[in-house]
């Protein structure tokens, strides 16, 4: 499997027998949906996926940023932390149960995808992580932030698009 090879469709999981170690890390391009019937894109919606597990030992919601563990780019071990760069958004279009503990999935790594506010976020803002995975502001100039909010989430919980690309502030 190569690039721009779809492994999974949009909202889709599979068990952990489906694939090997080998598929791990497998990107391509997808597109974002309005939402979950996936039949309008958004306008300028193109992300890069890439193939992880899920070895949280837990459910992951969709939307939440996450990290990888320390010697990989595809087992997910937990949500990203407060104040840090978010490495992946889990697939926005999964059912809202998430991802259950070994299943594979699709992890956005780049380009425009959809979050959850922690708190109001502005339009044009940098962003990172809360403790849950959701998007807040970042907090201090100079710090990595994950990516650019594209439109206004008025308080917490709102699903808000923004463009991942971990920077370094300037």
């Amino acid at each position: 499997m190569g690039r721009n090879t779809q492994v999974l469709k949009p909202g889709e999981t599979a068990e952990a027998q489906r694939f090997s170690e080998k598929a791990a890390a497998t990107e391509w391009e997808a597109k974002l949906y309005t939402d979950n019937s996936l039949e309008e894109p958004v306008d300028g919606g193109q992300v890069v996926a890439r193939l992880c597990r899920n070895d949280s030992g837990g459910a992951l919601l969709p939307k939440r940023g996450v990290k990888f563990a320390a010697s990989s780019t595809w087992k997910v071990t937990s949500y990203s932390g407060s104040s840090e760069p978010v490495e992946g958004v889990v697939d926005p279009h999964l059912p809202s149960a998430g991802v259950a503990n070994g299943e594979w999935f699709a992890v956005h790594v780049k380009g425009k995808t959809r979050g959850v506010s922690s708190a109001a976020i502005a339009d044009a803002a940098k962003l990172e992580s809360a403790a849950n995975g959701k998007l807040v502001t970042l907090a201090s100039f100079g710090e990595t932030y994950s990516g650019l909010s594209v439109d206004v989430a008025s308080g917490a919980d709102e699903d808000h698009l923004f463009v991942l690309s971990p920077v370094k502030a300037s």
